[in-house]
């Protein structure tokens, strides 16, 4: 479901990646996420939120948001990034 490796090696690229509200097929692993390169899925930013079907399992290496933080995580927020661009904005 996502991959955690750092590209080119910086220890600052960590991976964010959330399933929100997804239906997922009984293909997905019951692990979710897997080790790159020596990187673990535990140590990059891999979470969940209230997914459905035969592959949104509960796994202690899924890691579910709460309420709380699923708040935090906003579109605006995810998509809107170092470069300007701004999530809804007409050109």
């Amino acid at each position: 479901m996502g991959r955690p490796w750092h590209p080119a090696g910086d220890p600052d690229a960590i991976g964010c990646v959330i399933f929100r509200e997804c239906e997922l097929g009984e293909h997905i692993n019951e692990d979710g996420w897997t080790e790159m390169k020596g990187f673990k899925a535990e140590d990059a930013r891999f979470y969940e939120y209230k997914n459905r079907g035969k592959g949104a399992v509960s796994h202690v290496k899924r890691r579910q948001l709460s309420e709380e933080e699923n708040l935090y995580y906003t579109s605006k927020k995810m998509l809107s990034g170092i470069d300007n661009w701004e999530y809804g904005k007409e050109f």
